[in-house]
């Protein structure tokens, strides 16, 4: 069992017999679903797991965590097998491509970092077309582009080849908009 909270779960894409969390206990969990035991816990990280995704042949997993790094892990083998040392605070999320050799993560220093995964001593390119802390990272079908979210509610469109932001939309105007206009509503109610 872990000790402190779970902040991450994903299922093997390949089979219904195994799943994964990630905790703030600093490890990874895989799990035999049908049993609804552990069958491994993976350390490496030195703070919390806080984004955790298989690989699209669920042979490995890529972890996000509060210590700056993202890790590659042999599901299989229950071992870290790389580690992805591109950020300069929080790593908050990490995506495989489809094809598994490519990765991307997000965090707390506003960047997105692009990986190709046969060579990991650094990011293929860092975009920081965002002011914002990044929390979510996903590839769109054919590893082209990139999804982003951030905390402030932006939403983009990152192009892998010009490695720049094509599209961008703020939710937060209108989310903003309707606080007020719920408060107005709530004040007149009360008078």
């Amino acid at each position: 069992m872990h000790e402190n909270s779970v902040d991450a779960v994903c299922a093997n894409p390949q089979t219904d017999k195994e799943f994964a969390t990630g905790s703030h206990d600093h490890t990874i969990k895989l799990w035999d679903a049908p049993k609804y035991g552990c069958k491994a816990t993976l350390k490496g990280h030195e703070k919390g797991v806080w984004g955790l995704n298989y690989s699209a042949d669920g042979k490995q997993l890529i972890s996000a965590s509060p210590d700056w790094t993202a890790k590659i892990w042999d599901a299989k083998q229950a071992k870290c097998v790389d580690t992805l040392k591109g950020h300069t605070h929080f790593c908050f999320k990490a995506a495989f491509s489809s094809d598994g050799t490519k990765a991307a993560t997000v965090g707390a220093d506003c960047l997105l970092n692009y990986w190709d995964l046969r060579s990991t001593k650094a990011p293929v390119f860092s975009n920081k077309d965002s002011a914002n802390v990044l929390m979510a990272v996903d590839f769109m079908p054919g590893g082209h582009q990139l999804l982003t979210t951030s905390i402030a509610g932006e939403i983009a469109v990152v192009d892998v080849a010009s490695q720049s932001r094509q599209f961008y939309h703020d939710t937060m105007p209108g989310i903003i908009q309707a606080d007020k206009d719920n408060r107005a509503l709530f004040e007149e109610q009360r008078e």
